[in-house]
């Protein structure tokens, strides 16, 4: 009962969202073609359907691909952004260099 009133409740705050649009920010343009009532109905009729296979789409196959692309491949890649890639000549504000480089050093072996 509940997951048929968030249905309905999208279908209406769609259909608004619609009619505001074409009523108030694109009634004025003078080369938008006006909807038909026959595509406002086709709009209210399949609306629903279409709602449900485009999340079906976007979402749910969407993270199922990239799921499976995780659990399939070992191997992952960190791509930085190419303004981090020239290290050499970038800094901060004051002169301070935002990269540092590190060396690791080899442990100490205990007592």
């Amino acid at each position: 009962f509940f997951y048929c009133g968030v249905i309905v409740y999208d279908w209406i705050k769609a259909l608004g969202r619609e009619i505001f649009l074409y009523q108030f920010i694109i009634n004025d343009r003078k080369l938008m073609i006006k909807p038909s009532l026959m595509e406002w109905l086709q709009l209210f009729l399949s609306w629903p359907i279409l709602a449900e296979m485009s999340c079906l789409v976007f979402a749910t196959m969407a993270t199922w691909k990239m799921l499976l692309h995780a659990v399939r491949h070992d191997t992952l890649a960190y791509v930085t952004a190419p303004k981090a890639l020239d290290t050499a000549n970038s800094s901060n504000f004051d002169g301070v260099p935002l990269y540092f480089e590190t060396t690791t050093s080899k442990p100490k072996k205990g007592v």
